[in-house]
């Protein structure tokens, strides 16, 4: 199982996951395309040297991730490693906790900061009776 792998390769290269992903919260975006995913990976690797990463687990799940979302200090994981499967999969950043999620709480995750306007409230939808002589059509 992808989990499984990744969890070990995080408990075994602690520093190096930590790295990687952490690079994925430092711009500030709460949701990453696969490309952006991709690409941050590919520039990461460049910059430290370490192609090994690439055929690691970690890099391999980053490879197949579709989408990510970061809600510090977690950062969920949509993994698709083939047709017809997915993973969704959460790491916490600070202990670099690794846990296998359900598809409704990768949702709930994604809807919550959806939900949340600029001052980080939710907003309401506030739904009033018809006025008063207002015809219907």
């Amino acid at each position: 199982m992808i989990a499984e792998a990744v969890k070990n390769y995080i408990g075994a290269q602690r520093e190096k996951s930590s790295l990687i992903l952490h690079n994925y919260i430092s711009p500030g975006k709460t949701f990453l395309l696969k490309s952006e995913i991709w690409d941050e990976l590919v520039r990461h690797v460049s910059k430290t040297g370490d192609p090994d990463l690439l055929k690691s687990s970690l890099g391999e799940m980053l490879r197949k991730t579709q989408e990510a979302t970061v809600e510090p200090p977690w950062i969920y994981f949509a993994v698709r490693p083939r047709v017809g499967k997915w993973y969704y999969l959460r790491v916490h950043l600070e202990t670099m906790e690794l846990e296998e999620i359900s598809s409704s709480e990768f949702l709930h995750c994604k809807e919550k900061l959806v939900s949340k306007g600029p001052s980080g409230r939710s907003w309401n939808l506030e739904i009033l009776p018809p006025l008063k002589g207002a015809s219907r059509k």
